[in-house]
């Protein structure tokens, strides 16, 4: 009964307030994400560990500039305000300090949060979701699952008439595809409700549609996340960011990595990482001349546009080039062959681009 009552309540968990102009709230599929006015997404610190202070200091705000309070502003609640080391107030929000991206020039962009990022976490609040039910990733996009990891499927073919389920799954199909139950208490809200089904049962449902697993499907099993032929389809709630039209996908020892139209693979380099190098390797100021004998710039038209997580910008040689996720993107040049990685070889500034937006195992990059 405990847990019953635990799931009716965390359902009724609202949106955060924002305490003023300067913060703001974005709601996705999962979350509601704090922003700032311009409704750049905003940060938190893991490093922020003392109360009261920030440990981002003066070469650390270049890249994460912190979200800043004006004099007139008041905090309640969850939200509170800072003094910076220079006098300057800054928002907080359940007492970890905020900040954006100085990468992130549109808003919605999410580039501070990476595997390579692991002390920058997204400022957000998860949308409750029925205890029965998780997210997982799968190519890079976010599904949903059971507690058991394995992912959720819809039918075409299932109705909800006049509040009961009609399923088109029945007899034989129950023995493969398992119903995803529901407690008797649960109570539907938003984009969830529950709907009896005719063994007299109550079965989750998301935005309409019945929620049923595969009975003995593996947990990491690989899912085709956009199938041609019903009556089955996943539950995708985030999509796979799209790519420009010239990225290809190839498989490598490392994994399955993303390419140019020739199948080679694509490096991004987290110039803030570095040290500074003058005379050998990359810099700070960018791919230098030595670094360009191994590197090569993957060039943007003129006419390119933004798209997903990738962006054409200006580099420091003048140069219109791609970047992703605000890192400036290239090939290697001993990369010979569709599938070769040598550039994970290079230092841990450079890092392979994977599908999944995690990082590649075994090769100290991303």
């Amino acid at each position: 009964m405990i847990a019953l009552i635990q799931l009716w309540v965390s359902l009724a968990i609202a949106a955060p307030t924002p305490p003023s102009p300067e913060i703001g709230i974005a709601t996705t599929p999962t979350a509601w994400v704090l922003t700032d006015a311009q409704g750049h997404t905003v940060y938190v610190y893991d490093r922020d560990s003392t109360p009261g202070q920030s440990a981002c200091g003066p070469t650390c705000v270049v890249t994460w500039p912190p979200v800043l309070a004006s004099n007139a502003a008041s905090a309640s609640g969850p939200w509170s305000q800072i003094v910076r080391a220079e006098g300057e107030l800054q928002w907080a929000y359940k007492g970890k300090p905020l900040y954006r991206s100085a990468k992130e020039t549109l808003p919605g962009m999410r580039y501070g949060e990476r595997p390579e990022n692991p002390a920058w976490r997204v400022a957000e609040e998860p949308i409750p979701m029925p205890s029965e039910i998780s997210l997982i990733k799968r190519h890079g996009a976010t599904l949903l699952a059971d507690l058991d990891g394995r992912v959720l499927y819809t039918r075409d073919d299932d109705k909800i008439e006049q509040s009961r389920l009609s399923s088109g799954c029945k007899d034989a199909c129950l023995t493969e595809w398992r119903p995803l139950d529901a407690p008797w208490l649960a109570q539907s809200r938003d984009s969830w409700s529950v709907v009896p089904r005719g063994d007299d049962l109550l079965q989750w449902a998301y935005q309409g549609k019945a929620l049923y697993a595969r009975a003995h499907q593996p947990k990491d099993a690989d899912i085709d996340l956009d199938p041609k032929q019903g009556p089955w389809r996943p539950v995708v709630i985030v999509p796979t960011p799209p790519v420009p039209s010239w990225v290809t996908r190839q498989a490598t020892d490392g994994g399955l990595v993303y390419a140019d139209a020739k199948g080679l693979t694509l490096y991004a380099y987290e110039a803030e990482q570095n040290v500074n190098r003058p005379t050998g390797g990359a810099s700070e100021r960018g791919c230098n001349a030595f670094c360009m004998n191994e590197f090569r710039p993957v060039a943007a038209a003129a006419d390119a546009r933004p798209i997903g997580e990738w962006l054409p910008v200006t580099s420091s040689t003048g140069a219109r080039q791609w970047a992703y996720k605000g890192m400036l993107v290239f090939t290697h040049a001993k990369d010979r062959r569709p599938g070769d990685i040598v550039g994970t070889k290079a230092f841990r500034v450079w890092h392979t681009i994977l599908p999944s937006g995690e990082a590649m195992q075994g090769t100290g990059g991303g």
